[in-house]
């Protein structure tokens, strides 16, 4: 079973039927599967710490943390650019209208990023 965790955990609980849990890991969700801990044998504030929560990095570290993870470069986005309507077009028009469609699954506070302009993809995000 896969369990939120508030501020951007996830608690992962493995068991086989009609027996106890065999593990209970949390993770981190800027990290990938099985980089976390198992809550019954490791200390749950370490990791925690080692590990901040989306509302607790500032944006150039949520930059930094993406930056290393994907081995890509990243930018901020502001909500801002969903503006009063979606009238113009570009990629900024185009990027807001899928970020509103989307946000209905964030539920939490969190840093939007997405990728940087770059030549090999013709310029766009």
């Amino acid at each position: 079973m896969v369990y939120h965790v508030k501020g951007g955990y996830r608690l992962i609980v493995y068991s086989k039927p009609d027996s106890k849990p065999s593990r209970a890991d949390l993770e981190s969700i800027w990290e990938s599967g099985g980089s976390g801990i198992d809550i019954r044998y490791n200390d749950v504030d370490a990791f925690v710490r080692d590990n901040p929560s989306q509302d607790a990095i500032t944006e150039e570290q949520a930059l930094d943390i993406a930056k290393k993870s994907l081995k890509m470069e990243f930018e901020a986005v502001s909500w801002y650019i969903l503006g009063e309507s979606f009238e113009p077009i570009g990629k900024d028009a185009i990027f807001a209208r899928a970020l509103l469609d989307s946000t209905y699954i964030i539920d939490e506070s969190c840093w939007i990023l997405r990728v940087k302009e770059t030549p090999e993809w013709g310029g766009s995000y």
